[in-house]
């Protein structure tokens, strides 16, 4: 592809992406989940001046322990400071902000992944690689929930295509070793935004270890990369060392796979809800009050939340004890799979496609939820954060017509994006040794996070979201490859007809005639 061709192609793409993320911004209301509010009321406060919340410190609510499944020990700091910074670019407090800034973040992570792919496959790959990203419907509404899942994914990303570009195996130490830097410091950002995001964390140090340098340049990348991954984390350690007298980023592992074993049914619901009196039927969103009752029963009888999760992660673990194999790979395959199969019957496990309705009107942005999970977790929200969520509110007609045919028309999601992403690794796989570097950069995220999701996550819309850019381009990245391989194979078989079709017409030419 010719340079202007080339730079003409990235205007008109960062021109519908500036289009498309201005009518979505401006023209809806941002979403909300119902964790939005520990992030906002903890942001809040600290511009208020009045310190941390209780989900942070002591997490007691009038001297009474809050019993929140995703609460004390459990939510990260990182996306609230990404809040602070928002307001202080703003100069106040902005909601809508919020989702600008994620998108301009969000756009600086896609643009250097399409550079790595560019790099190694082509321009017209990475030009491609970039429209997937940016024209998204998925992707983008993953930039327009105020939760830390955009920025986490956008973090990972730029650590693989630092790890995929600066290596010390073709660069000099002035450019590897900042890039090994901002790798490890990218993925740090991304566990202080979701503690999930350390399933990734071994990955651009697997990319360097693929096509190694000098082993002294190798282990000085990796050295500094564990280093600067590291030492951001410490503080928040330190925090929760002297909050709670245990050093670590969280504690809430006993929560999450109760929680999971619930929901798949390890854990018997009708069972528990029979403990508790109630005779009906049970379904999947009953794994919130079990769960939460069983963690409010712990704190209630005198045990801290470390406590408390240890002993739901013992309850967890005899469950999946109790169960034969079949059973248990049955339970957990429903809730892999319940990821992807999102329906309507339960709040937060709507696709975009079928839920834009519910998207578009961000139910949870509103006065009720915001002044339950106020008295939930103990503060108020300040006049200028409720003026603020007021302000934002908006929705208009054009903004949502659009809006809605674009997702009807470019929306990949569900089972299929789920069956076309596990043909693409397939196809990566088979393609050989020059693939894996991007096995590792876009299809192993994906994979670590549901190998973990499996034990420790229930379905929800923000964590099919989340994966959306890693699995579109590792289906994008197949589908090249395939007609990458096609237009070789063309290639090769054409000159060898051509040069037999000469030769045959020359033999007949100069053989005799009959005799």
């Amino acid at each position: 592809m010719r340079k202007s061709r080339f730079w003409l192609a990235v205007a008109i793409i960062l021109c519908l992406f500036v289009f498309t993320r201005a009518v979505l911004n401006l023209g809806l209301t941002p979403f909300f989940d119902w964790d939005t509010y520990k992030y906002l009321g903890a942001a809040d406060s600290l511009w208020a001046g009045q310190g941390w919340p209780p989900i942070f410190t002591s997490g007691k609510v009038d001297g009474k322990p809050m019993a929140v499944i995703g609460g004390l020990l459990h939510i990260m700091p990182g996306y609230v400071g990404f809040i602070l910074l928002t307001w202080m670019i703003s100069g106040g407090i902005t909601i809508t902000g919020i989702c600008v800034l994620q998108s301009v973040l969000c756009l600086i992570a896609y643009s250097l992944a399409a550079y790595w792919v560019g790099r190694t496959l082509g321009r017209t790959v990475g030009l491609l690689v970039l429209a997937v990203l940016t024209l998204s419907p998925t992707t983008a509404f993953l930039e327009h929930m105020v939760m830390p899942g955009g920025l986490a994914t956008a973090c990972v990303m730029v650590s693989m295509a630092l790890a995929g570009t600066a290596s010390p195996r073709d660069e000099p130490p002035g450019r590897y070793l900042p890039g090994a830097g901002l790798a490890g410091l990218g993925m740090a950002i991304a566990i202080l935004l979701r503690t999930s995001s350390t399933a990734y964390v071994p990955l651009p140090a697997l990319l360097v270890l693929w096509r190694p340098g000098r082993w002294r340049a190798t282990a000085l990348w990796l050295g500094l990369y564990t280093l600067t991954t590291v030492l951001p984390l410490v503080p928040w350690a330190l925090h929760n060392h002297n909050q709670h007298g245990i050093f670590a980023l969280s504690a809430s592992t006993g929560r999450n796979l109760y929680f999971s074993a619930a929901w798949g049914n390890t854990i018997d619901r009708a069972a528990m809800l029979r403990l508790y009196g109630i005779e009906r039927p049970s379904n999947p969103r009953d794994t919130f009050m079990i769960t939460r009752r069983e963690l409010m029963s712990l704190l209630a009888g005198g045990l801290t939340m470390v406590e408390a999760d240890a002993e739901l992660r013992r309850r967890a673990l005899e469950a999946y004890r109790g169960h034969g194999l079949l059973a248990l790979l049955q339970q957990r395959h429903l809730v892999l799979f319940d990821l992807f199969d999102l329906g309507d019957t339960i709040p937060g496990r709507r696709s975009l496609r079928g839920g834009r309705e519910w998207y578009f009107s961000s139910p949870h942005y509103s006065s009720g939820p915001r002044q339950h999970i106020e008295r939930t977790l103990g503060y108020v929200a300040s006049k200028a954060l409720v003026e603020g969520m007021e302000r934002d509110q908006t929705r208009t007609r054009i903004a949502e017509s659009f809006v809605s045919r674009w997702v009807t028309l470019a929306t990949l999601e569900g089972i299929p994006l789920l069956v076309g992403f596990l043909v693409s690794v397939a196809i990566l796989l088979l393609r050989g040794r020059e693939q894996w570097p991007f096995i590792i950069g876009f299809a192993a995220p994906p994979l670590a996070f549901l190998a973990m999701y499996t034990f420790f996550g229930a379905p929800t819309y923000r964590y099919q979201f989340q994966l959306h850019p890693f699995m579109q381009v590792t289906i994008l990245l197949a589908i090249c490859t395939v007609f990458a391989h096609a237009r070789t194979a063309q290639s090769r078989s054409r000159p060898v007809n051509e040069g037999s079709g000469r030769v045959a017409d020359e033999s007949r030419a100069s053989s005799p005639g009959p005799r």
